[in-house]
């Protein structure tokens, strides 16, 4: 005959796991994600001791088909069931969707007297239904378990399949067990004494309701740091926190027992599907937690596509929990797993040498939730291997325990990075401090009434800015303020206002300021906050730039000029020499012609030196390397520069741009000519290539002397065509013009550096390439 499966169960207070629960979310935050019921007085107070695992005892055999009847199955022929030998039955996911369990095992001989209730339970939470045949004088007792349906209306639901039975009806006995389930199909049995059962099950709910409210305290504190800091590994870390959170309580069957009653289409939602997400987000949280985008981006968008996979298959999980139809994600989420964990372990392996800090920690608080989630992935994956109840079961403690560990990790890298942050304001504040000391731009802040309140920089001291004066009276100090002034006066922003001043050595610098009104975010005046920047060498560059240019023009107009004359010349010199040429030697107009002659020669000379300043063309036109030209024109120099001064030539490069090697020759012998004027003949000349750091301009000839050197206005006009220093008659003002026209075609600089009694430093910055003549 058929039976009830179980006792009328009460439900006193004092166990309640609804009320555990929420004593637990009241002390950490979390949810209590069970509730248990609790026993009869007689059960609670028989002082039972622990059960039997009868799964090690229990033969097996899977009815793929789901059709056999127990006639079939326990029929004296029937030789399929495999012998258990001590291995408890594994066959991993449901290999088909009609797939049943079948278990065999015998009952050993219990105390009816003393013990008249007992137990017998299938540790497995996902099962549909489960049917419990004990024969009884030749007739088959069926006792019926179903999901999420007690026997009676004063019953409790059970998580997973549970049978009181009499001990006098099955001792000694062999039972047969049919289990359908759309998951794992495993042989986790026990026999208990009903009390000890009861207990033990209240514990388990005890257990995971506090693990559950950790988790959900965990969830909450990562999550609020997450966002907080806007770090992308502690984000990833609390959505799979949550996606395991709800996995368990569905995995368990306490979503749809003890939280949401009949809650079954959810809770396999949050299983199947959720299962995905748990991957997903574990390896974003590996990839961001070990940086691998920041070092290897590659490999980190090729595991974003493995997310982007793992997401697909929720969302193909999903569509098959709603047609009820879960076929393919069982297959597949064990091997996702695996993967999943196989990929994290080689990142660990490749991020060992670039982040071993981050490895050691990730390692250390994630290896146990590593192990039981790899075990417990290969028990679904390869049907057979021995499914011992502790390591299934321990997969969700252990996971809890490194998410703990991870928790109090976390939150002492907080409070190192917190430290670490204010040690870096602290560093950027003096490293902004010292930036202002050497940079050319400098700020200064005034408050409401237009006092200094904070000044920084070179130019601010070089303006005369000073803490607790007005910048008004400042600036009356500098000339030109009214424009300022009535910007200040009017809170009007103000720029590139250039204010000229007089520095300690009487010299004129140029100070520009901008500024802008500052108000609070009520519209409130705070004062004007601006940079002051010292404009004294961009306007001295930008004139001596607008002399190179004057002197490019009135180059070019001599140059003009200087044709036209040459072609007056030639007349003028031919017909003297042939008029010249009819008069004996001593005759009086013969000697004018020759003065005629001679000046035509000088004229001559002045217009073929304007002509080689205007359009260069010195020499025989052969190129070479700039450093072998060098030493080429020293050479020929050296025998004419004299004994008494000292020369020296050093070339640091064997490499340089190729030009004309009559060009340098013109251009050394020019600069060491008034090298030699300006030290008296006596002194020393240094002729020097080197190498410099500028990638536009990367090679460097200077000439230098230690001569008379010049002041400021000679030193500004060296370059002019005709100008010159020295007596009349004694030269043309020409040579330095020459050079700065030659160096110009080389598309290079020229730059003089001298200070009366200091001697002159010639610096001619080349190219890469040169032009040709």
């Amino acid at each position: 005959m058929n039976w009830s499966l179980t006792r009328t169960i009460a439900r006193p207070a004092a166990c309640d796991i609804r009320a555990v629960a929420i004593w637990v979310m009241l002390i950490v935050a979390g949810v209590g994600c069970s509730a248990s019921p609790v026993w009869p007085q007689d059960s609670r107070e028989a002082g039972i001791g622990g059960g039997i695992f009868l799964g090690t005892q229990a033969d097996h055999w899977l009815d793929r088909d789901g059709v056999l009847g127990i006639d079939a199955v326990a029929a004296p022929d029937n030789d399929r069931f495999v012998k258990a030998d001590g291995r408890v039955a594994n066959y991993g996911t449901r290999p088909t969707l009609t797939s049943a369990l079948w278990l065999r095992v015998r009952i050993p001989e219990l105390d009816a007297r003393s013990l008249p209730q007992w137990t017998i339970s299938l540790n497995e939470p996902r099962a549909r239904q489960a049917v419990l045949y004990v024969k009884s004088e030749d007739r088959w007792q069926t006792l019926v378990w179903q999901a999420l349906r007690p026997v009676a209306g004063d019953q409790a639901v059970m998580r997973y399949p549970v049978f009181v039975v009499p001990a006098d009806l099955m001792s000694g006995r062999v039972i047969y067990l049919r289990i359908e389930s759309p998951s794992s199909l495993r042989g986790i049995l026990w026999l208990h004494p009903e009390a000890s059962f009861f207990n033990a099950y209240s514990h388990e709910a005890l257990l995971f309701g506090a693990l559950f409210g950790m988790l959900l305290a965990l969830f909450v504190y990562i999550a609020v740091f997450g966002v907080i800091m806007r770090d992308p590994a502690l984000i990833s870390l609390a959505v799979f926190i949550l996606a395991y959170v709800g996995y368990a309580v569905s995995d368990r069957g306490f979503l749809d027992t003890a939280i949401w009653p009949d809650a079954m289409l959810l809770a396999r939602m949050l299983s199947f599907p959720g299962t995905f997400v748990i991957h997903g987000a574990r390896l974003a949280f590996s990839l961001y937690y070990l940086r691998v985008p920041q070092h290897y981006p590659r490999v980190a968008l090729a595991l974003w596509g493995l997310v982007g996979v793992m997401a697909l298959g929720a969302l193909r999980a999903i569509w098959e929990v709603a047609a009820d139809e879960v076929y393919w994600a069982r297959r597949v989420l064990p091997y996702a797993g695996i993967l999943v964990t196989a990929v994290t372990a080689a990142l660990l392996l490749v991020m060992l040498r670039r982040e071993w800090r981050r490895v050691l920690a990730f390692v250390l608080c994630w290896l146990p939730a590593l192990a039981a989630g790899t075990i417990r992935a290969v028990f679904d994956a390869y049907p057979g291997i021995d499914a011992h109840p502790l390591v299934l079961n321990g997969t969700y403690l252990l996971i809890g325990l490194s998410l703990l560990m991870f928790s109090i990790f976390a939150s002492l890298d907080l409070q190192y990075r917190e430290r670490r942050l204010r040690s870096s304001v602290q560093i950027s504040e003096a490293r902004f401090r010292s930036f202002a000391d050497s940079a050319s731009d400098s700020f200064w802040e005034t408050d409401a009434d237009g006092t200094i309140v904070h000044r920084i920089g070179p130019a601010s001291e070089a303006l005369g800015l000073r803490l607790g004066v007005g910048m008004l009276d400042t600036l009356k100090q500098g000339g030109r303020q009214d424009a300022i002034g009535a910007a200040l006066k009017g809170r009007h922003a103000f720029r590139s206002m250039v204010v000229d001043i007089a520095d300690a050595a009487g010299r004129t610098r140029h100070i520009g300021l901008s500024g802008a009104p500052v108000f609070q975010p009520g519209g409130g005046f705070i004062g004007f906050r601006g940079i002051a920047t010292d404009l004294t060498e961009d306007i001295a560059r930008r004139n001596r730039d607008l002399q190179q240019q004057k002197m490019a023009a009135i180059g070019q107009l001599a140059g003009g000029i200087a044709h036209e004359i040459n072609n007056l010349l030639h007349p003028i010199l031919n017909l003297s020499r042939r008029v010249a040429a009819q008069f004996a030697s001593g005759d009086e107009k013969r000697k004018q012609l020759d003065i005629v002659v001679d000046a035509g020669v000088r004229a001559s000379e002045i217009v073929a030196g304007i002509l080689a300043y205007v359009r260069p063309d010195i020499g025989d036109g052969s190129r070479m390397p700039f450093p072998d030209a060098v030493r080429r024109a020293s050479d020929a120099i050296r025998p004419i520069v004299g004994e008494s001064i000292r020369y020296k030539m050093e070339i640091d490069t064997e490499d340089g741009p190729s030009v004309a090697a009559g060009e340098v020759l013109q251009v050394l012998s020019n600069l060491v000519a008034n090298a030699v004027y300006a030290t008296g003949g006596a002194g020393a000349i240094t002729v020097s290539f080197s190498v410099s750091g500028d990638d536009d301009k990367p090679y460097t000839l200077v000439v230098a002397d230690n001569g008379s050197g010049m002041d400021d206005m000679t030193r500004e006009r060296a370059l002019e065509p005709f100008f010159t220093t020295k007596e009349p008659g004694r030269g043309t003002g020409l040579g330095l013009s020459i050079v700065y026209g030659l160096v110009r075609n080389w598309r290079g600089t020229i730059e003089i550096e001298s200070r009366p009694g200091h001697g002159t430093h010639i610096i001619i910055r080349l190219p890469r390439e040169a032009a040709a003549s």
